[in-house]
């Protein structure tokens, strides 16, 4: 039985299509129009925006100084009565009530100031063992060669065509994406 097909239908969009040369340099004139409209509406809206979170952050200082001087005083009173809190270490969070301090240990971490530096060191020192060499596909070379690699199983070529309108009033170009597969590997 073979394999059940799911097809999706997408909704037919009716459009006007000008029909004279005219008729494409007004619709270009109106797409201006239109994107001035959008870049106005989108200043107002970001200048509302702006002003809710001015205001935000206004109401909001208080309450987030108030917040971080509670934290250290809590820290300053934990850690000074963290051997009692914690049973000589035994636990590593206690229950307040209203809620729970802990203590965790981060997990250790390397930071590598000089990668190059540290590479070569590790050479010399013959610890290539934490040296991790990477492969990967080089794809610029692919492109480059494309009947070279015609045979191999994995790689497929593809290429986008973009159609663009750019009113020359807003300078906002409007792109349609169309994906172009090509006959055979070809270099771009």
């Amino acid at each position: 039985m073979p394999p059940k097909t799911t097809r999706i239908k997408t909704e037919a969009v009716a459009v006007s299509v000008p029909a004279t040369d005219q008729e494409a340099a007004e619709y270009i004139a109106a797409l201006s129009a239109h994107q001035r409209e959008l870049r106005l509406l989108g200043a107002a809206a970001d200048e509302q925006k702006a002003a809710v979170e001015r205001d935000y952050l206004a109401a909001a200082q208080p309450h987030q100084d108030e917040i971080n001087k509670k934290f250290k005083g809590l820290g300053i009173y934990c850690e000074a009565n963290r051997e009692r809190l914690t049973q000589g270490g035994k636990i590593k969070s206690v229950d307040f009530g209203h809620g729970l301090v802990a203590w965790r240990l981060r997990p250790t971490s390397v930071r590598v100031s000089s990668v190059a530096m540290v590479i070569e060191l590790l050479k010399k020192l013959n610890l290539t063992r934490f040296v991790r060499v990477k492969e990967e596909v080089d794809k610029e070379a692919i492109l480059k060669e494309p009947d070279a690699v015609k045979n191999v199983s994995g790689l497929t070529f593809s290429q986008v065509e973009d159609f663009v309108v750019k009113p020359y009033e807003t300078d906002v170009e409007v792109v349609l994406e169309r994906k172009v597969e090509p006959e055979a590997p070809h270099a771009a």
